[in-house]
């Protein structure tokens, strides 16, 4: 899903360097399975999308990364950034601005009427990044910061998002460039926007 998502916001900015958000339980050490209390740490997935690979090999790809990023959720995301020598903006995250969670698969997801329940309510009045996919019992919720989307975008890229998911389940081995072009809407529109004053 992950990797949908990756594909998606790839044809709406018109990048193939996508770098996403994922929370991570971070109780992997032995006796904090059981502790009360707040351990999850946000960690950034880089992925390059080059649409001219299938999706069975991006889904690979990416994989190893997330397994890669599991095996390092100890690392408090401050010293990343800290690591990185990011320049600090307190209107955005350092890293990413897209988080992705999957809180659980439920059975609807996983049956032949994929997403037929889908949540088509999408919440713009608190985010604390520019976008938040969340998976949770079967429902996808895009939860977006209005200052950045309209509506329309969000609907379009969640209609291309769930067309993405339902055509690469059978069409996972063609280049990613032949799947899934819903409309000339959801290829989104290019915007120059002018460049930020530092005084």
């Amino acid at each position: 899903m992950l990797s949908v998502l990756d594909l998606m916001l790839s044809r709406f900015s018109y990048q193939n360097d996508i770098i996403v958000g994922t929370p991570l339980a971070n109780r992997n050490i032995e006796g904090t399975e059981d502790l009360i209390g707040f351990f999850i740490n946000t960690l950034p997935i880089r992925t390059k999308v080059d649409e001219e690979q299938s999706f069975k090999e991006l889904l690979s790809s990416n994989s190893l990364k997330v397994q890669g990023v599991q095996n390092m959720q100890d690392i408090p995301f401050e010293q990343i950034v800290k690591s990185l020598n990011v320049e600090r903006d307190s209107s955005r995250n350092a890293i990413f601005q897209v988080l992705f969670s999957v809180q659980d698969f439920s059975k609807e997801i996983k049956n032949s009427n994929l997403f037929s329940g889908i949540n088509q309510g999408l919440t713009g009045n608190s985010a604390k990044y520019d976008l938040s996919v969340m998976v949770e019992n079967g429902y996808i919720s895009f939860n977006y910061c209005s200052d950045i989307y309209k509506k329309t975008t969000i609907s379009s890229m969640l209609n291309t998002y769930m067309t993405l998911l339902e055509k690469l389940l059978v069409q996972n081995n063609v280049p990613m460039q032949n799947v899934g072009k819903v409309d000339v809407v959801a290829r989104g529109d290019v915007v120059n926007y002018p460049k930020k004053n530092s005084g």
